[in-house]
Parts: C-alpha cells; sequence; structure tokens
C-alpha cells in the first residue's frame, strides 16, 4: 500500500512513491495494463485492455480467463505503467484485488459506454472486475507528475 510521503530511500535513487489518488489518477490515463493471474505452473501475464470505473478495475476478455481469475478466492494483480526511455521518467502503477465476473447488466452498459474494449481480437465478450482492493505506484525522474510521459 502507499504511503503519503516518499520514503527517502527511494527519493535517494530517483524512485518516488505515490499515493492513492495520483495512482487512480495514473491508472485512468493509460489505454493498456497487464493482468498477472496466478496459475499452475506459473502465473501469467497478459496485456489486457481496460477501464477504471467505481473504484475496480474492469476487463473485457474470455469466459476462461475468469473462470481462471476468479476461482479460488485469490487475489489478482494489475499493473500499467507508462516511460520515456529519452527522459528516464515515467511511473508505475500495481493493484491487487478479488476479482469477479461482472454479470449486471447496468455495470456491464456503464463500463460498455466508458469504451470498454478488448486489447485482444477474437470472442471476448465476459468482463472481469478487480476492485482497487490495495493499490501502490512509484514514479521514475524528477519533475511535477504532470510532467510525466502520457500513457501511450
Amino acid at each position: 500500500m502507499t504511503t503519503e510521503a516518499p520514503r527517502q530511500a527511494d527519493s535517494d535513487y530517483g524512485l518516488l512513491e505515490l499515493d492513492r489518488d495520483q495512482c487512480l489518477s495514473l491508472l485512468a490515463s493509460a489505454p493498456i495494463g497487464r493482468l498477472v493471474l496466478n496459475g499452475l505452473p506459473a502465473p501469467s501475464v497478459l496485456p489486457v485492455g481496460f477501464v477504471l470505473h467505481a473504484g475496480a478495475i474492469h476487463i473485457r476478455t474470455r469466459q476462461a480467463i475468469c473462470d481462471d481469475a476468479v476461482k479460488d478466492g485469490v487475489l489478482a494483480a494489475f499493473e500499467a505503467d507508462a516511460f520515456d526511455a529519452g527522459t528516464r521518467t515515467g511511473w508505475s502503477v500495481v493493484v491487487l484485488g478479488r476479482p469477479a465476473l461482472v454479470t449486471d447488466r447496468l455495470v456491464l452498459d456503464q463500463v460498455d459506454a466508458l469504451a470498454l474494449r478488448a486489447w485482444a481480437s477474437g470472442d471476448r465478450d465476459s468482463v472481469l472486475r478487480i476492485p482497487v482492493e490495495l493499490v501502490s505506484g512509484r514514479r521514475v525522474g524528477s519533475g511535477p507528475l504532470h510532467a510525466m510521459p502520457p500513457a501511450p
């Protein structure tokens, strides 16, 4: 979880912790993130399109991904970032939450109205919701946060 003030050890190396509001603002600006699911024999990391709505990440994906994500009630991770290699600046935000399949028609209509699109082509007719239970973020480089590179 983030703290209000950057830790000195990190700021000495150009890494600054972001507070919750900064993390959520940056997440809302990113069109693509990575869904991380605990799987056997190894975790899966999937690039996904998403929207941040009502305190949760919403992802349009295949039903099989949703089934894997919600089994056993384990936490899923979600990460989004943006970096500028030329200036060596950027940010990264990680969310942890217990995923759930969205079946409520009102919520589905709301996230569709926010232009929720799948990143991959093919049959992606399910929506996975990951509530922002825990969030942490860091930025690399100096200068005000609004000067950070925008999400691609």
